[in-house]
């Protein structure tokens, strides 16, 4: 897998398409959000830190379809990108009132929370 770039400059598209996750990705999510989190660290920038997902988790949360993978075509369970669709994120906001879209993202992982469809 290539280096983190130093600037948002050097982001290049990252190929293939976007899939449903298997269990099989989980500890890929994993290595590439520390990944990130080692590279803000080294940029001093304390929002991620190493060691904060756990595999087991990662593959429940793909159990119950939350995650999206873009996949290395030359290794299937590598995990070149990744997205997280919540309805809510009660580890990150607690329990909210009313239901709200929130998205952060990254080139390289992507985490988002949405609020539930409406019901008719």
């Amino acid at each position: 897998m290539p280096d983190l770039p130093d600037s948002l400059e050097e982001l290049r598209p990252t190929p293939g398409p976007i899939i449903a996750a298997r269990e099989e990705h989980a500890q890929g999510i994993v290595d590439l959000r520390n990944r990130i989190a080692r590279w803000l660290q080294g940029r001093g920038i304390d929002q991620w830190r190493e060691g904060e997902f756990d595999p087991k988790d990662v593959a429940q949360e793909i159990r119950r379809g939350e995650w999206s993978v873009i996949e290395s075509p030359e290794d299937p369970t590598e995990v070149l990108a990744s997205v997280q669709v919540l309805w809510e994120d009660l580890r990150i906001w607690g329990k909210q009132d009313e239901p709200r879209a929130t998205c952060t993202g990254w080139r390289w992982t992507v985490r988002c929370v949405a609020p539930e469809p409406a019901r008719r």
